[in-house]
């Protein structure tokens, strides 16, 4: 018995000494493959442990080394002149590196490369039907990426590192609301849409048919018009703190109740959509997969939201598809400039597209400044760009999470892209509410 302790002894021992030899050598090569920030050279020239977690922290360490310190490449690049190509030249082959080094099998190669070469052929059509098909062709592809176990741990990291810095946008931005001075008007209050005034001069076609919902609780407005009970602006601001820590959207929380708060809507403010369960732009979405500008009233509804959507094109939609019960909701805007601009920069954006669907929606995504096309995100970005304004953050957690995806894709692609969520993380967008869709919206 007692020779059995000893051996048992030993045995411990040893694992004990292989490990912490184990980490050592570990720490000492990526010492090697990682150079100071920022570097003369970068060098990642071998393949990336992706599963020695000496820390026990739940995140490989190579992993998780190689990742800050791209991180550290792009602050150092962030923190130098406006433009700095050789910044940017480092920090691009630093992440070609790394990614080109993750130990993935060669199936998910190949499928990585046949999604980026569907991405691009995306980008040609016009026909929302094919569009949908090739869209569809990416689905069934990346859920074949969950195959190879090296890529699931990889992205599980990547996306947790980015609902992090989800949470983190959605907590610090909405305990910084000016409780009495929301939206630079001290005097705001959460309005039902009936006190709110019709513009004749537009009029709207249902982005989808809503007779199920006409007359439902709505004060007698039209087919298609939901109304939202009002709340008063105090009572929302007492629930801030218990309703957004955590982020019931990115975490789920079953324990979280409650929409966006609808009522505070003003118009040139952002409102972001999670699309459950519908096919969408999704290989670039992790939680927003929609975003529109809201317009107001309309000589057809109270509430109308100015977006671009497949087969539709750019135009005022009713704010029914918001309601939709599931839906992660979040309510924003730019917190640089006034209301005054907002509305400025909605009033530009619509003369330059129209309100009535004339523009047709772009798969063109790495190009949004186009004119003759444009898609949801494009929409908001070209608004705010002409009042001074970048919203297309470039968030370094966002960036790596799709480029894992299809790391041939041209990094400028994803760059030149804007998304949703990229607009979202920006720093100069204020989230003020969010929330999912409770079943009683209707």
């Amino acid at each position: 018995m007692q020779q059995s302790r000893w051996m048992y002894g030993r045995l411990v021992a040893i694992g004990l000494f292989t490990m912490i030899l184990v980490c050592a050598q570990s720490e000492a090569l990526l010492a090697q493959a990682l150079p100071p920030v920022p570097p003369g050279e970068v060098v990642i020239t071998r393949p990336i442990d992706i599963v020695t977690d000496c820390d026990g922290d739940g995140e490989p360490d190579e992993l998780t080394a190689a990742l800050d310190y791209i991180e550290g490449l792009e602050k150092a690049a962030q923190a130098g002149p406006a433009e700095d190509p050789e910044a940017e030249a480092r920090v691009a082959a630093a992440r070609s590196l790394f990614f080109a080094n993750l130990p993935y099998s060669a199936e998910t190669r190949a499928i990585q490369q046949q999604t980026a070469e569907l991405i691009e052929q995306l980008a040609e059509v016009k026909d929302p039907a094919e569009a949908m098909a090739i869209q569809e062709q990416i689905q069934n592809l990346s859920i074949q990426l969950e195959n190879d176990p090296a890529f699931v741990a990889v992205d599980r990291v990547l996306g947790e590192r980015l609902e992090k810095a989800f949470r983190k946008k959605s907590q610090e931005s909405i305990s910084l609301v000016p409780v009495q001075d929301l939206g630079d008007q001290p005097q705001i209050q959460e309005q039902s849409l009936t006190q709110v005034t019709p513009d004749p001069s537009q009029v709207l076609v249902p982005l989808v048919s809503t007779d199920q919902h006409a007359g439902e609780n709505n004060g007698g407005a039209g087919a298609g018009e939901v109304l939202i009970q009002a709340e008063p602006i105090q009572a929302w601001a007492a629930m801030v703190i218990d309703q957004f820590m955590p982020d019931p959207c990115t975490l789920n929380n079953p324990e979280a109740d409650g929409s966006a708060r609808f009522g505070l809507l003003q118009p040139g403010w952002l409102m972001f959509m999670s699309m459950p369960g519908k096919i969408n732009n999704l290989f670039f979405a992790k939680k927003f997969a929609h975003i529109g500008m809201y317009h107001g009233a309309t000589a057809s509804t109270p509430r109308a939201v100015y977006e671009a959507n497949p087969g539709r094109g750019a135009r005022l939609e009713f704010i029914d598809h918001w309601l939709d019960v599931d839906q992660c909701i979040a309510i924003g805007y730019n917190q640089r400039v006034s209301q005054q601009r907002r509305e400025e920069a909605l009033a530009w954006v619509e003369g330059l597209y129209g309100t009535d669907g004339r523009t047709p929606y772009s798969f063109d995504f790495a190009h949004p400044s186009r004119n003759d096309a444009a898609y949801c995100s494009s929409v908001v970005w070209r608004a705010n760009l002409a009042i001074g304004w970048d919203v297309d953050s470039d968030a370094s957690s966002y960036v790596n999470w799709v480029i894992n995806r299809f790391p041939t894709l041209n990094q400028q692609y994803v760059l030149d892209a804007v998304a949703p969520d990229e607009i979202y993380l920006d720093p100069d967008v204020l989230i003020i509410s969010e929330g999912t869709n409770p079943p009683q919206t209707y």
